[in-house]
């Protein structure tokens, strides 16, 4: 279950990986945008096409669009997870300051309090947000009116990440090392791989792949693609180092990463064959 398949091909500047299984006749390119964030972790889009990214050192949410990077929301302490919804509200979760705030028109205001470091947060299929609660071991759901219910505790030890997969059924960050599937009906985990040394916040829907999700590892290198019938892992690139935020522009199915190790962003476009029909 947890072989890993590594096909990657290295290129100084651009790194091309060949025969990586996204599909056949395809290629990944991966490209540097931005080399001056600080500690990245969460990573959003609005519906303009701007990508809000968390910088957890410096206290502050960074704003990227063709090239050109700005900050846009200051004193934030140690902002983790990003989440958007539908009207382009923008929700920050602050790892030391156990508050969710709620962005709107440029106006912060708390959106839930009192909990105990937070990492990662998405929305799950009907609206709610997915808080991995790492301080105390546990996932919340939290309604879009801040009602707040718990949606999976015993068995977990520091989730960084939650993301729906289909009815009833999560994938949930381990930083310890595990990625578990989680069936909500009946409150059941199941290890779905252990490849990982560190799986990070960055946990989203392979956009590429079905039935299958995209990761990072803090605690090591690169992307990895994990199957969600049989816990296939692959790497799919050994570079960034340390990478902790990753997203999908679904539009355009380019995937970003960013990372601690060189506090830069990436883009990981996939390249078509000419020879495709």
């Amino acid at each position: 279950m947890n072989k890993i398949h590594i096909t990657s091909i290295f290129l100084i500047g651009t790194a091309v990986l060949a025969n990586c299984n996204l599909f056949a006749k395809e290629h990944l390119e991966i490209k540097k945008l931005a080399s001056s964030l600080s500690s990245p972790v969460g990573m959003a889009f609005d519906s303009k096409g701007y990508l809000y990214i968390a910088n957890w050192s410096a206290r502050r949410i960074d704003r990227y669009r063709s090239g050109k990077i700005e900050t846009v929301i200051k004193d934030i302490p140690s902002p983790s997870g990003l989440a958007i919804d539908s009207k382009d509200t923008l929700y920050v979760a602050t790892y030391s300051g156990g508050v969710i705030y709620k962005v709107q028109n440029g106006k912060k205001s708390n959106f839930i309090s009192g909990l105990s470091v937070v990492a990662g947060i998405a929305f799950d299929d009907n609206g709610n947000l997915l808080v991995a609660e790492r301080g105390k071991s546990r996932v919340l759901s939290v309604s879009p009116e801040g009602k707040i219910s718990v949606l999976a505790d015993k068995g977990l030890t520091t989730p960084v990440a939650a993301i729906q997969t289909g009815k009833d059924r999560y994938v949930i960050n381990d930083i310890t090392g595990t990625i578990y599937l989680y069936q909500a009906k009946n409150a059941k985990f199941t290890v779905l791989s252990k490849t990982l040394n560190a799986p990070a916040a960055g946990l989203i829907l392979d956009p590429f792949q079905p039935d299958s999700i995209l990761t990072v590892d803090y605690g090591g290198t690169g992307l990895y693609r994990i199957s969600l019938t049989d816990g296939k892992t692959e790497q799919l690139t050994d570079k960034p180092i340390s990478p902790v935020g990753l997203i999908a522009d679904t539009g355009s199915k380019e995937l970003y990463i960013a990372a601690w190790g060189d506090n830069s962003l990436y883009k990981i476009t996939l390249q078509r064959s000419h020879h495709d029909d």
